[in-house]
């Protein structure tokens, strides 16, 4: 220190201590420099197209995790669960072996009723923050939003297992949108029924059944579906035994001994139906054939015979196809296969009086607040007249 302000005084360019203090501050920036640059050890992202929100169901969400380290890290990871500021849940794993590189974790979220929902497929102030604790590392991941339907909405997820993830056709794309309920509606201000895709790799769907329970309907394409493995087709059985529906693309696939049994036992020859044969390089031969809708205990299974671009014919064939996927009531089916619209009742012009009629049964009523600041009843349409 008195070399340098000495040295400072001698050359009269610095006023006393100004060039230690210079010093000082670029040997601490030099000291420090090595770990300012040193990446993190451990760094998350959560897969957003994975994300299932459907209304009061398990709540299904993709982690990425990648890690920098030159060995095995090994600890879990503890997911604390905030509605606004309010602390909703808890969550921890197993403990995780963690080798260098990226890979995928799979975590199920019981259902979440926020209170702070907002409009459509809002954020609604429901949000998971993410750490990582282990006997060497203990770090921060992340605060995330989760998607959670607002509470005057019905909120229904098709997963989509597909490999290609956003380099999808275009045709498929539009297959997948044709699955979406409200857009056969005929009233643009219905918007109480939302329907929002799901994307999972192959690798990521689960081998449990509760797993699937985050969605209403499943939906595997070609290598969808002969890239997954025999415990996930066990589980997806057991789902849709369930009660899950299950809507099958294979195309000209190559399928394995396993695929052609979980099809079998779903939709063929274990099921009271045609047996599906494949020819010797494992191609189901579908192609001209109608959809084949069967159900299969408390569920439905809709094998479809077109391509992966095309997977039905015919527009009818398509709006049987979703009817079937969807369970329509009876009594909405016909018109809905033959017109491809969902027709609501009208509304009664005493709607909001005392003594309302039995259409009242097919409407969720919303509170709203009027100009006089009292709490009235309207009446908003919901999915109660369209499904079962």
């Amino acid at each position: 220190m008195r070399f340098t302000e000495g040295l400072a005084m001698k050359l009269g360019c610095f006023p006393s201590g100004w060039l230690s203090r210079l010093l000082a501050a670029v040997l601490a920036i030099a000291w420090c420099a090595p770990c300012l640059a040193q990446p993190r050890l451990l760094t998350a992202q959560v897969e957003s197209s994975s994300q299932s929100s459907r209304t009061h169901g398990p709540i299904a969400v993709v982690w990425r995790l990648r890690s920098e380290s030159t060995g095995l890290l090994r600890g879990s990871l503890a997911a604390t669960v905030f509605d606004g500021t309010d602390v909703v849940m808890r969550v921890t794993t197993d403990e995780l072996a963690l080798a260098t590189g990226e890979q995928s974790y799979r975590m199920i979220l019981p259902a979440i009723d926020s209170s702070h929902g907002g409009g459509g497929a809002a954020y609604g102030g429901v949000r998971v923050v993410l750490r990582f604790v282990g006997p060497d590392l203990k770090t921060d991941l992340g605060d995330f939003p989760l998607r959670i339907s607002d509470q005057w909405e019905r909120t229904m997820a098709v997963a989509v297992c597909d490999p290609w993830q956003s380099q999808i056709s275009n045709e498929l794309r539009d297959f997948i949108a044709s699955l979406r309920l409200e857009t056969y509606c005929s009233s643009n201000k219905d918007q109480s029924v939302s329907v929002i895709p799901c994307h999972y790799r192959p690798k990521d769907l689960g081998t449990e059944p509760l797993s699937y329970c985050a969605f209403n309907v499943l939906l595997l394409a070609r290598e969808g579906l002969a890239e997954l493995r025999e415990d996930q087709l066990d589980a997806i059985t057991d789902w849709v035994n369930g009660g899950g529906s299950l809507c099958v693309v294979p195309d000209t696939a190559p399928l394995q001994r396993e695929h052609l049994g979980f099809l079998n036992r779903l939709a063929g020859a274990d099921n009271g139906l045609e047996p599906l044969i494949p020819d010797a390089a494992g191609r189901l031969s579908l192609a001209g054939a109608a959809p084949r809708l069967a159900a299969y205990g408390l569920g439905r299974v809709a094998l479809l015979t077109g391509t992966r671009d095309k997977p039905v014919d015919s527009s009818e064939d398509l709006r049987r196809t979703v009817a079937f996927l969807w369970r329509m009531r009876h009594d909405m089916f016909g018109g809905f296969v033959s017109s491809g619209v969902w027709e609501l009742p009208v509304v009664p012009a005493d709607a909001n009086a005392a003594n309302q009629g039995p259409w009242d049964r097919n409407y969720f009523k919303q509170l709203r607040l009027e100009r006089n600041r009292t709490l009235v009843p309207s009446p908003m349409q919901s999915a109660d007249q369209l499904l079962e």
